[in-house]
């Protein structure tokens, strides 16, 4: 009997997040002396888990195809699909300081494939037809990942230019959506305990966005910094207030959904530690004790299921929820 199984999109984001704490790693040991040892080893499991992943999602195309397209259209877990080309450009930059060339080369083709995602994602939902449930904080991910890590992307390949026309489109995105986002949680229905685990991606934009903002001009006027990060401290107070909420609906891979945005907040504060900023000195080592929990227990927990052969949903539709049923 042939075993069918799924890998959905939203997995891409636990290489988000191991990519992302590999570079957190990175900004520590430039700060706080911590050994290099750790980013190396996280660079190389971000890479095979990406290889991994994207075999996996190539051969759902191949042997289920249905249930490729239904995810692709899908009004919450079709936005899901920019993960591909962001943790694509992520996964270049990581290769950068070994393999330039191999690495820009993936980094055009990413830029390329997320500029394209991005702008059939967003064409789809301009033309409404949308329920206001299905609006969550994975809205986020065509725009404003697709712009801030782009911008990231484009710095440090020597496109200055190109990062900052990213870093624009990325931050106007945000703030459009963040209002869309807020009226839904506030004066919407409930959202239901299996989707609430995307609340996560909320911390991302402040988070990522700091770093897009140091990536995209060499000096950063210090106000700017600190709103971006007064605002991703202010998001991560209020998912441990949610804490509870969020859990409502079982603890599970879907978490990975924090990862990003925690190691990129825990990123920016060893950047504003090591510009001399008291605050950033005193939470940087904090925050990156955090990035390391979060990852950790939510990497454990992923394992084990993969282990016990229950991390891939087997073949089936989607539910009302807008998730893959477990």
């Amino acid at each position: 009997m042939k075993l069918q199984v799924l890998m959905p999109a939203s997995l891409f984001g636990s290489i988000l997040g191991i990519a992302g704490l590999a570079s957190a790693w990175r900004a520590s040991a430039s700060v706080w002396n911590m050994p290099a040892w750790p980013a190396m080893a996280l660079t190389a499991v971000a890479v095979l888990a990406w290889l991994a992943g994207l075999v996996l999602y190539l051969a759902k195309w191949a042997v289920l195809p249905a249930q490729a397209r239904e995810e692709a259209g899908h009004p919450v877990q079709g936005n899901f699909l920019m993960m591909i080309p962001v943790s694509s450009m992520l996964v270049a930059m990581l290769l950068q300081p070994y393999a330039a060339t191999p690495a820009r080369a993936l980094y055009v083709l990413a830029m390329t494939g997320a500029v394209v995602l991005s702008v059939w994602q967003q064409g789809n939902m301009m033309q409404g037809g949308r329920a206001a449930g299905t609006a969550t904080a994975a809205l986020y991910i065509p725009t404003v990942a697709a712009g801030f890590v782009g911008a990231i992307g484009a710095a440090a390949f020597g496109w200055q230019t190109l990062a900052q026309l990213f870093f624009g489109a990325g931050l106007l995105a945000w703030l459009a959506l963040e209002s869309v986002l807020l009226n839904r949680m506030m004066h919407g229905d409930a959202m239901p305990p299996a989707m609430r685990a995307s609340f996560g991606v909320q911390l991302a934009p402040p988070s990522v966005g700091l770093l897009a903002l140091f990536a995209a001009w060499d000096a950063v006027p210090a106000h700017l910094a600190l709103i971006l990060f007064g605002y991703a401290l202010a998001q991560l107070l209020l998912a441990a207030r949610l804490l509870r909420w969020l859990l409502a609906g079982g603890f599970g891979p879907a978490f990975w959904s924090f990862a990003f945005g925690i190691t990129a907040l825990s990123t920016g504060a060893w950047k504003l530690a090591a510009g001399g900023l008291d605050i950033a000195q005193t939470l940087a080592p904090w925050l990156f004790l955090l990035a390391n929990g979060v990852v950790g227990i939510v990497a454990a927990y992923s394992l084990w299921l993969m282990g016990a052969g229950k991390l891939l949903p087997r073949h089936a539709p989607f539910t009302r929820a807008g998730v893959f049923p477990g």
